[in-house]
């Protein structure tokens, strides 16, 4: 055949110009052959395949040659190939598109998705310490929840039983709540860790309330040793010894009445008896029960404090008959006045007869 005798490159351009008469390829195809990279499609075979430009064994040729040479589109499969059969390709043309043919690639089974778990919150806390209780319990006593610094503190101490400053902190917000016994076993035990003067004034002070005045004076003494400016410590002690001196009998000399020049019997004279009140001066001393003052956190914080003086009549009876607050400051005195009335005094007795006598008693506020 002639195309035996041409050149590869005219050959190439023969094939290009067969493929673009057939409507195979475009007329720019063919403008520039080694341009052109254009795969053929299974319709472009086909088309030429059915085109009456050549007979069918000059098309398969040039088919397979155009094949070969630029790849198809398409991937042979049993269906395609039986078409291509029955549309006149041979086995030349089919070949070659089997040497062009890519295997698919196997479709690999689709995994279920798995989803990853989701990464759980950190739920982890700082472990609290025994500063963190401190600090918490500071800032409630600040908003007034005493109950709730209470716990802290108690969960600060199970960390640092040892810490006396923690347990001192403790009695006092007990104080507040009137938890007297509670506060003093707290004090027991930071006394015992560490005595110090202050801590053993507020012990006194809360034996005091509890009636153990033996306890009190005991304190208020080992306060004033451990340190002698303690002025709050010392004034304590002298008020609460001067208030439990047992009192002594007051005796009360009869005027003595001289004998006249006068004849006959001497006539026995009675004493008399003083229209007014005997002056004993502290009548505390008479005191079976002295009542202390009501000393509000509001005076203190207001700055009233001193020494307020009441004066005291007591019937023969021992009972109160007249109380007024004489000198100190004003906004104490009504507190001193009421003290004295909820006080109970023994009568006094004068030369073995109760007297009706008069008197004093000395408050001291400290705060």
């Amino acid at each position: 055949m002639f195309s035996r005798y041409i050149t590869r490159k005219t050959a190439k351009a023969f094939t290009y110009s067969f493929l673009a008469s057939m409507g195979v390829l475009s007329i720019g195809a063919f403008a520039d052959v080694d341009a052109q990279s254009r795969q053929l499609s299974l319709a472009d075979i086909l088309i030429a395949l059915r085109s009456k430009k050549a007979v069918i064994e000059e098309k398969n040729r040039i088919l397979a040659d155009a094949v070969k040479d630029r790849g198809i589109t398409f991937t042979l499969t049993p269906e395609i190939e039986k078409e291509l059969e029955t549309t006149g390709a041979y086995r030349i043309l089919i070949d070659a598109i089997k040497d062009k043919t890519t295997a698919p690639k196997p479709v690999e089974p689709k995994q279920p998705e798995t989803k990853s778990p989701e990464p759980k919150p950190d739920t982890t806390f700082a472990q609290p310490t025994f500063e963190s209780y401190r600090q918490s319990a500071s800032q409630n006593f600040e908003k007034g929840a005493v109950e709730a610094g209470i716990s802290d503190l108690s969960k600060a101490i199970d960390l640092r039983p040892g810490d006396a400053g923690t347990r001192v902190e403790r009695a006092k917000a007990n104080l507040r709540l009137e938890k007297y016994e509670l506060a003093i076993t707290d004090l027991d035990k930071a006394i015992e860790v560490e005595p110090m003067s202050s801590w053993l004034e507020i012990r006194a002070q809360v034996n005091e309330k509890l009636k153990r005045t033996d306890a009190a004076i005991a304190d208020y003494m080992r306060a004033v040793e451990l340190d002698a400016a303690n002025q709050s410590a010392s004034a304590s002690l002298k008020r609460i010894e001067l208030e439990n001196k047992k009192p002594e009998p007051v005796k009360v000399e009869a005027p003595k009445v001289e004998p006249t020049a006068t004849a006959g019997p001497t006539p026995q004279l009675t004493p008399e008896v003083p229209a007014s009140p005997q002056d004993v001066g502290p009548i505390n001393l008479f005191a079976s029960r002295l009542a202390q003052p009501v000393y509000t956190d509001l005076d203190r914080r207001m700055g009233l404090q001193g020494k307020v003086v009441v004066q005291v009549t007591l019937d023969e009876k021992g009972k109160v008959t007249s109380v007024q607050a004489t000198t100190g400051p004003k906004g104490l005195r009504r507190s001193a006045e009421e003290a004295v009335n909820r006080s109970k005094f023994n009568p006094v007795i004068v030369e073995g007869t109760p007297t009706k006598v008069t008197g004093y008693i000395v408050f001291n506020f400290v705060k």
